[in-house]
């Protein structure tokens, strides 16, 4: 199998669930902008028309995008492991309604933050956006260390990653999500996923 890439994306949440699971795979670093593959120079765009990371290359040559559905299909690699919970149970539906609530509201939310052609209003309008979805997210994390209670799990991995672009945009995420953060960064395996793509740790 096979991580399509870049240093510190939003596919940094699947790296790290490969890392968590130690699940076999092999890494290709993309140039997103240019939207070719960096050892090659090739292009990226006949591999994944859709051109964004984060891109699976399956070994039978199927491919698959849309972070939620990589991460749920590797945690259904090892269930046994608890990174997503049981199927057909009331918290598996809440672990999807957090990567939903992930995917759409904050992911989509940087937009309006990181879009090379905004400018101070737009990065206002995001932050406007943005500002009551941590506050939400704060009230419901409460006195629990992750989003699922006691565990870190597949929804965790891809909200770190969104903090880490809220911070390093100074947005006023708060310090419960900053403990959350450390937390997270705490975790060996995120330490060691963080090493290899060659980025800081935030908290």
């Amino acid at each position: 199998m096979k991580l399509y890439y870049k240093p510190g994306a939003c596919s940094l949440s699947p790296h790290i669930v490969f890392r968590e699971l130690d699940i076999p795979f092999d890494m290709v670093l993309v140039d997103h902008r240019a939207k070719t593959i960096v050892e090659t120079g090739e292009s990226y765009v006949p591999i994944n028309p859709k051109g964004g990371v984060p891109f699976f290359e399956l070994d039978d040559g199927e491919i698959l995008t849309e972070g939620a559905a990589l991460l749920q299909y590797l945690c259904d690699k090892k269930p046994e492991m608890g990174l997503m919970p049981e199927r057909g149970t009331m918290e598996h539906y809440r672990a999807l309604e957090w990567l939903s609530f992930i995917g759409s509201d904050f992911h989509k939310g940087f937009g309006w933050i990181f879009n090379p052609m905004g400018n101070d209003r737009t990065k206002e309008i995001g932050q406007a956006l943005l500002n009551p979805r941590f506050e939400l997210v704060s009230e419901k994390l409460g006195n629990n260390d992750y989003l699922m209670g006691d565990r870190f799990m597949a929804p965790d991995a891809y909200f770190y990653v969104i903090l880490r672009w809220a911070l390093g945009a100074e947005l006023p995420v708060g310090d419960s999500l900053k403990a959350y953060v450390k937390r997270i960064e705490a975790r060996p395996l995120v330490q060691k996923t963080l090493e290899i793509e060659g980025i800081d740790a935030v908290g």
